[in-house]
């Protein structure tokens, strides 16, 4: 967890060399949706390139419409 991106990442060996991946998880998710609220933004937008975990979209509708 890298606390100023607010985002989880690891590092692993390949091939002689170091990665690194970077991704999100319903934490670092809510921890953006919270700036969006913040500054008044006009939305947020979400890019899938595979599986998302049931729990950020949870996050992401919980946020993005809160419960009257």
């Amino acid at each position: 967890w890298d606390p100023r991106a607010a985002s989880p990442w690891f590092r692993y060996q390949r091939d002689g060399g170091s990665r690194i991946i970077w991704y999100e998880d319903a934490a670092s998710v809510e921890a953006k949706l919270a700036l969006v609220a913040r500054y008044d933004l006009a939305g947020a937008f979400f890019w899938r390139l595979g599986g998302v975990p049931e729990d950020i979209w949870r996050v992401a509708e919980q946020t993005l419409r809160p419960a009257m």
